[in-house]
């Protein structure tokens, strides 16, 4: 298979990986299961498919896509459950391992960044949360990760440290949490139940829509639901 069209397979799989982990988080599997036969979610999946790698393209640090390309992986050492979840003929697994290995280290960096200029720089579990990872960077020698934490100190606290990530908010969220298909207002309390701003403070419509526009996602013409309410949460009409 060409790199090209590897790479573009790898990002798919992961991607819809990522989606169904997310809307499990979220406790939306079930409303996600929904969302799968509504008008307009092929068009959605695929815009945020776009919009999402293209941010990841867009954080990765030249050197480290280049390191990333003399990847090298002791087979031998690989469980046998990852190899069991490659969707790929038995030929074909070296090369979709690698390929995997390296797109999942570009994600999990540009998630990790985002963490770091967040609030949740500050809670000792995201840094449990991201310990492979760390190690992961240090065993390809990529110092992005430990130049992030060593800022931590030196960035001054501000109040609205987590309002500033509108855009990889709804990259996140998009999909699996079925924002494209909500108004914008079910899309406001939806992310306010997720990363609540500081001060109680609310995105207005015109930010929320310039926003979605400027990431050139996919949304409903006109929105199929209100939004959802509750845990699990279920989805309220308009």
């Amino acid at each position: 298979m060409p790199a090209k069209n590897l790479t573009a397979e790898v990002r798919h799989f992961l991607s819809c990986r990522l989606i169904k982990r997310v809307a499990e988080g979220l406790g939306m599997l079930g409303v996600f299961s929904k969302s799968q036969s509504w008008e307009g979610y092929e068009r959605a999946c695929d815009s945020w498919h776009d919009a999402y790698w293209n941010w990841i393209d867009k954080e990765a640090p030249g050197e480290l896509v280049g390191r990333l390309k003399g990847l090298q992986i002791d087979y031998a050492r690989v469980p046998a459950t990852t190899w069991s979840e490659l969707p790929c003929a038995e030929s074909e697994k070296k090369s979709w391992l690698i390929e995997t290995t390296r797109q999942e280290i570009l994600q999990d960096r540009a998630v990790f960044c985002l963490a770091m200029r967040g609030p949740e720089a500050g809670d000792p579990e995201t840094y449990k949360m991201f310990l492979d990872d760390v190690k992961v960077a240090g065993q390809i020698d990529d110092n992005t990760c430990f130049a992030e934490i060593a800022k931590q100190k030196q960035r001054k606290p501000t109040k609205d440290k987590g309002d500033r990530r509108l855009k990889p908010q709804l990259l996140m969220l998009w999909v699996p949490g079925c924002l494209w298909a909500f108004s914008t207002d079910g899309v406001v309390e939806f992310l306010n139940a997720q990363y609540p701003r500081s001060g109680n403070g609310r995105y207005n419509n015109k930010t929320i829509s310039d926003a979605y526009r400027d990431l050139k996602l996919y949304r409903s013409p006109k929105p199929l639901w209100w939004g959802t309410s509750g845990k699990p949460p279920c989805l309220l009409p308009l």
